[in-house]
């Protein structure tokens, strides 16, 4: 590389990390690495060159305050924010406009890398749905104003009433909770807390049209009718049912991360997302011991192929074990019986605790209420059908801009 520099015929030099494949997460940091993850590589390399050539700082340079920090301690001369900017296309613009504290965050969730790495023509953003689809999804004020009645704060609750709000509507949105986030807040105990900031974003803008997320209220009929919204969006979310033999003995992911496990934990997945991967790791993390069992042909099928190259050296150092192809058979006394599909036996563990990642069941119970009164409604995110965080963020915007 010296000599190449030496022939005065390079004037840029972009950096980077690592040669594709199973390092390509190294290339592109995620969540679980902090902000500018691979400057350090970049001051050796400076170190070592003798070179006066400009050198471009990436790596999840992802806030304003990170890239400013980098180039006032010439650590580069020039920051790569790619994924920012598909995150925030108008983070310039928040910036020049001293709306810094508006900027949609890059949460390191990796989709808009995923999707081309699985074949999709065009890449998408963890919760920016306009991302290549801003004609279709443009938010465009409404003629009629109306009142919208949110009745769930999760990320699809959210979601939709920051476009409704956009759109002129007077929303009110409520959540039975004490925070707001849904089952995506319990992302804050894992490796993937940046996720997070998809939600605080939402209540942040919403704050900005004077709107509060009243947090701790069950809607009831009576509510319901005393207030006759024009448009009601139901993201009540889904509750913990799993269909699986001792289902009475499990609990569900996002209890074992807010609550006490015993030692020896089996974690059951049969989603195939990062869900069951990431409390897997977290409980490791906390000094329980874990097994892993997944009903598919490898770990986190659906979880992202820059997650799935990164996430199992994670698991080997931590996971007691892990199970592909697994089934749980059979749960009694502390004794859980792991079968393949034909029904032969794997293993038969002693366990303290089971976590079952499975699909929810809808929690609709407010859905025939609001039909009898006749309330034009919507129904978006887990209270559809089980789905992801990115999902939700995606048809929440939809149903909003429908209203």
């Amino acid at each position: 590389m010296q000599s190449l520099l030496d022939t005065g015929d390079i004037d840029l030099l972009n950096t980077t990390v690592g040669y594709g494949g199973p390092s390509y997460d190294r290339a592109i940091p995620n969540y679980r690495q902090p902000e500018g993850a691979n400057i350090p590589y970049l001051r050796r390399l400076r170190e070592t060159l003798n070179t006066t050539v400009p050198m471009i700082g990436t790596g999840r340079i992802v806030s304003p305050g990170t890239a400013e920090a980098l180039l006032a301690r010439g650590d580069c001369e020039l920051v790569a924010m790619t994924r920012a900017h598909i995150a925030e296309p108008d983070l310039v613009r928040k910036l020049q406009t001293r709306q810094a504290h508006r900027i949609r965050p890059c949460v390191g969730a990796n989709v808009c890398v995923d999707r081309k790495l699985g074949g999709s023509p065009t890449t998408s953003c963890f919760h920016n749905p306009e991302v290549l689809r801003e004609e279709e999804l443009r938010v465009q004020p409404s003629t009629n104003h109306k009142r919208v009645l949110v009745v769930g704060a999760g990320p699809a609750g959210l979601k939709a009433a920051e476009v409704a709000v956009r759109r002129g509507h007077r929303v009110r949105i409520v959540d039975a909770g004490k925070r707001t986030g849904g089952r995506l807040r319990a992302v804050e105990l894992t490796a993937a807390a940046d996720l997070a900031s998809s939600l605080d974003y939402l209540v942040n803008e919403l704050a900005e049209a004077h709107v509060t997320v009243e947090l701790g209220v069950e809607v009831t009929d009576a509510m319901l009718t005393d207030l006759w919204p024009d448009h009601v969006i139901l993201a009540t979310g889904a509750t913990f049912a799993p269909d699986l033999v001792g289902a009475a003995h499990m609990i569900s992911t996002t209890a074992a991360l807010t609550g006490d496990v015993e030692d020896d934990v089996l974690v059951y997945d049969s989603l195939g997302t990062n869900e069951a991967a990431l409390v897997a790791e977290a409980l490791a993390v906390r000094g329980k011991r874990v097994t892993f069992v997944t009903c598919y042909e490898t770990v986190m099928p659906f979880g992202g192929m820059l997650h799935r190259f990164e996430a199992p050296r994670t698991w080997h150092r931590q996971l007691k074990r892990t199970i592909t192809q697994g089934i749980l058979g059979d749960l009694d006394h502390g004794v859980a019986t792991i079968v393949r599909p034909d029904g032969h036996t794997i293993t038969e563990l002693e366990v303290g605790s089971v976590v079952a990642a499975v699909p929810l069941r809808p929690a609709i119970g407010l859905l025939p209420v609001v039909r009898a009164l006749k309330i034009p409604h919507s129904v978006v995110g887990d209270a559809v059908a089980p789905r992801t965080a990115f999902d939700s963020f995606k048809e929440a915007h939809q149903a909003a801009m429908a209203i």
